[in-house]
């Protein structure tokens, strides 16, 4: 038993140390990656072009992230990050005239934050005539 023990802290010791060139660091794991939450954003405009997007097949969008306190950032984001203000969207001319991929970014803040209306995630959003 007492081997046992030793062991098992040799090895608590061994892997709590730190990193060596070519060991695998947790931080960088992949499982870790994994355990780590993928942001979620609230779309301000653009949930009409955001379909549009989805409907066409593509799985990501152009979009300004607002953040308070920060700079605007332009970037592409997965469909599957965005939530809607809106539950459905009308199959009218509006949305039928949109061309994607689209060139104009919608614009997105983090998801939570005080103020903004209840959510769909995007890809739940229904498109109705």
């Amino acid at each position: 038993m007492p081997g046992i023990i030793s062991s098992l802290l040799a090895l608590f010791f061994f892997l709590s140390g730190p990193a060596n060139e070519g060991d695998v660091d947790f931080r960088h794991s992949s499982l870790a990656a994994e355990a780590a939450a993928t942001p979620q954003y609230y779309i301000q405009e653009g949930v009409r072009r955001s379909v549009a997007v989805r409907e066409a097949g593509l799985t990501e969008v152009p979009a300004t992230i607002f953040v308070e306190g920060q700079a605007p950032v332009t970037t592409t984001l997965p469909i599957n990050q965005l939530f809607s203000p809106k539950a459905e969207i009308p199959l009218n001319s509006r949305f039928l005239n949109i061309q994607p991929p689209i060139r104009v970014p919608i614009t997105v803040e983090p998801l939570g934050l005080p103020g903004q209306m209840p959510t769909t995630p995007l890809p739940n959003v229904k498109l109705v005539p």
